[in-house]
């Protein structure tokens, strides 16, 4: 399995995707603890029910800054990139 999960950065969760929504723009993927993410078209990876997820955050209600599917990278920022991209965005 492909592994591209960052060294060093445990502030993450894993769950299991129950449903995967096809949208024009990307996908509405929720997983097993009934929470829902959106994920753009334009990252390339394609979710499906039963894959794992790895979500990078502070915890439930906070931007999320890293998401994997399968130990495939969608995105990920470290939390200084976040807090710059958090700055940044309020300008």
């Amino acid at each position: 399995m492909l592994n591209e999960y960052p060294e060093n950065d445990n502030q993450f969760e894993e769950k299991k995707l129950i449903e995967v929504i096809s949208d024009p723009e990307g996908w509405e993927i929720t997983f097993d603890d009934k929470w829902s993410f959106f994920v753009n078209k334009k990252y390339k990876v394609k979710p499906k029910v039963g894959d794992c997820v790895r979500l990078y955050s502070r915890g439930v209600g906070l931007p999320v800054r890293g998401l994997f599917v399968n130990g495939e990278k969608v995105f990920y920022r470290t939390e200084k990139q976040q807090e710059k991209k958090y700055k940044t965005q309020k300008k």
